[in-house]
């Protein structure tokens, strides 16, 4: 994030499950307490197959949060996961987020 310019320190780490996905009630009470806080959160990044155990946020649930604050949904994709499966998803996924970053390099 330093290379963004937004600093590590503007950083706000979301509590997951024990698969891995991130917690949407967690997410929603970090950016109450950041708008209290005076901080203008502005962006979301959610995974759809993460590269190690593959795990799918909500994205669904993710976007309506992002929706209620006006914030930027990014959705990470894992290329290995999107061939086996989830292809559908990823597209409403898109539909959702309007930003989708690919993540070709990680082919095994």
């Amino acid at each position: 994030m330093n290379l963004l310019g937004i600093g590590d320190d503007n950083l706000i780490i979301v509590k997951t499950n024990e698969l891995g996905q991130m917690s949407v009630d967690d997410l929603d009470k970090k950016i109450k307490a950041a708008l209290v806080m005076d901080k203008c959160p502005f962006f979301v990044n959610a995974t759809a197959g993460t590269t190690v155990i593959g795990s799918f946020d909500d994205i669904d649930a993710i976007a309506d949060v992002c929706q209620k604050y006006k914030l930027w949904l990014h959705v990470d994709v894992s290329l290995p996961w999107f061939l086996l499966s989830y292809n559908i998803y990823i597209l409403i996924c898109f539909t959702f987020s309007g930003m989708l970053g690919w993540q070709c390099h990680i082919i095994r």
